[in-house]
């Protein structure tokens, strides 16, 4: 389901790119995450749907974050936003409970591996936003 929202994002982005300004490329990226989450809900139902949502619009946000620093401005909400996901993910998967070293370790054990994926499946997506702003000028 992320390949479909992955693919849906690069051919949209790179069909209407010209158009779109870092806002819009950002309602793409949401566009694409909701998409995602449906064909999920489809092939895997209701309880698989927060994976794709929140891996899949942290690494959909990397499409206007590389547009947006090729234009020479700095994204810093939706750096934040990126930033804020793991959290999330955190609190779907694990609730709030008394810290401990075991929850410390759990935390790092989630967050390591959640920002290393998210970047790796996120640089394309910084190259075709760099590629769509540098088409620009």
């Amino acid at each position: 389901s992320l390949g479909f929202g992955y693919a849906l994002l690069g051919t949209v982005a790179v069909r209407l790119g010209e158009r779109l300004e870092t806002r819009g490329l950002v309602g793409l990226a949401v566009l694409a995450t909701v998409a995602a989450i449906g064909y999920t809900r489809l092939l895997a139902g209701a309880v698989a749907y927060p994976l794709p949502l929140l891996f899949g619009f942290a690494t959909a946000l990397f499409l206007p974050i590389g547009y947006a620093f090729e234009r020479g401005r700095t994204p810093t909400a939706i750096l934040a936003v990126v930033a804020l996901v793991p959290s999330s993910v955190i609190a779907f998967v694990y609730p709030m409970t008394a810290v401990s070293v075991w929850s410390i370790a759990f935390v790092f054990l989630l967050f390591i591996p959640w920002i290393t994926v998210v970047g790796l499946f996120g640089y394309p997506l910084v190259l075709v936003g760099r590629y769509l702003a540098g088409n620009r000028e």
